[in-house]
């Protein structure tokens, strides 16, 4: 069985910095990681590089789609001094996962990005800034399952692109063998009615899900090549869904 996920790949813990500026994001009190990319709060689209290893609070949010909750921008400079805390409220407006490849030895990361229309409060800084900030736990691009319904043959299915929760109409590729192939063509020839499904992203056990996104009403968008040839050829799936969830 294959098991797949991974191309957020490059940056990774090292936040974001201004002219020895970091911004850290807090929720429910605790930190839930540096920045990606920030210039608060002139900046309302904040973004944050997630792994597997999220803090419960922010796992539990980014799965509630359009939830509002209240959060915090902390302003440090680079000798770990707060210059100023800002009280928000922020909604989690998409999620960014990688892309996954069975034949991967590399890893990705999730990017979560946080609308923050507006400032509450700012507050001058006072003294160190002294809570932790989690080093996001890369997703492993190989450790991944793909499911859809009354579909034997996803377990074959050897790469995923990457795929954004958030957007309307999410979509995303797979690949695998034209030998397994079959009942994906027979999907699309009996009229490609819209099935449910889901995209796991799992732990180094490859049992365990770090996270999963269940994907709604897929249909096939295209198949390349259209006709089967070599049963060892690579065969290009194009997946549409209604809509994607995080389950994190």
């Amino acid at each position: 069985m294959a098991t797949n996920g991974s191309t957020n790949s490059g940056s990774t813990n090292s936040g974001s910095s201004n002219c020895g500026v970091f911004w850290y994001f807090e929720l429910s009190g605790a930190c839930a990681g540096r920045l990606h990319s920030a210039e608060f709060p002139t900046q309302t689209s904040l973004v944050i590089e997630a792994g597997g290893n999220m803090t419960r609070p922010f796992n539990n949010w980014i799965s509630k789609a359009g939830v509002s909750q209240d959060c915090a921008v902390i302003t440090v400079d680079v000798s770990g001094n707060v210059l100023y805390r800002d009280q928000c409220r922020g909604t989690v407006s998409q999620v960014d996962l990688p892309a996954c490849d069975a034949t991967s030895t590399g890893s990705g990361y999730i990017r979560v990005t946080i609308t923050t229309p507006s400032v509450n409060a700012r507050s001058s800084g006072n003294g160190k800034y002294n809570k932790a900030a989690p080093i996001p736990k890369p997703l492993l691009s190989r450790n991944f399952k793909l499911s859809i319904d009354g579909l034997q043959d996803c377990q074959y299915v050897n790469s995923v692109t990457g795929l954004s929760v958030g957007k309307i109409a999410p979509s995303l590729t797979t690949q695998l063998k034209e030998l397994r192939a079959a009942d994906i063509r027979s999907w699309q020839q009996k009229g490609n009615s819209p099935k449910g499904g889901s995209l796991t992203y799992l732990s180094a056990d490859m049992k365990t899900s770090i996270l999963t996104v269940d994907l709604s009403s897929m249909r096939i968008s295209n198949i390349v090549p259209a006709y089967p040839t070599n049963p060892n050829q690579q065969v290009s799936v194009g997946l549409q869904a209604s809509a994607a969830s995080l389950k994190c």
